[in-house]
């Protein structure tokens, strides 16, 4: 298999990522997760109450290669929902959910993301996820520039808040 070259497909897929619709891209190396070990203390206090698939996939989160072996850049995209919508909520609703699920949206754009790399790196290998694979996507985001992790634990953007969704 010939090799990528990393600028090249770092310079395409920034211009792809943004063609599609994703309005921050950055990307991180493919090492163990920085908050793995406060995330483990977190479950072992019993806070996942009856989410059992965290515990279920818990060393997964560890390094990105329990998500796609042989990774080492991890490409982290954000997609803005914007603010919350006036009127028309009864109660507090959340931004993101006020509208359609989005994870048909975001994976539509990760595959076309992702065919248009092969097509112009065949050699390229790329797996999409977003939010339900065993990742600790805040911080690869993080570290790939896309914000910093606030006290209430969102990712925060400097222009754009945390009105978006990680993939």
């Amino acid at each position: 298999m010939s090799s990528v070259d990393p600028v090249a497909a770092e310079t395409f897929l920034r211009g792809e990522a943004a063609a599609v619709g994703f309005t921050a891209v950055g990307f991180a190396p493919a090492t163990d997760a920085d908050s793995f070990p406060q995330f483990t203390d977190w479950l072992d206090a019993g806070y996942a109450g009856t989410m059992y698939y965290l515990e279920a996939k818990r060393d997964a989160r560890r390094h990105p290669e329990a998500v796609f072996a042989g990774v080492r850049t991890v490409m982290m995209l954000a997609l803005d929902y914007g603010p919350p919508q006036v009127g028309g909520h009864a109660g507090r609703v959340a931004a993101y959910a006020q509208r359609p699920d989005y994870h048909d949206l975001v994976w539509a754009k990760l595959n076309t993301l992702r065919d248009r790399l092969t097509e112009r790196f065949p050699a390229a290998r790329a797996k999409g996820v977003c939010d339900t694979a065993p990742l600790l996507e805040r911080d690869f985001a993080r570290r790939a520039g896309l914000g910093w992790v606030g006290k209430n634990t969102m990712l925060i953007h400097p222009r754009r808040g945390s009105f978006f969704f990680l993939a």
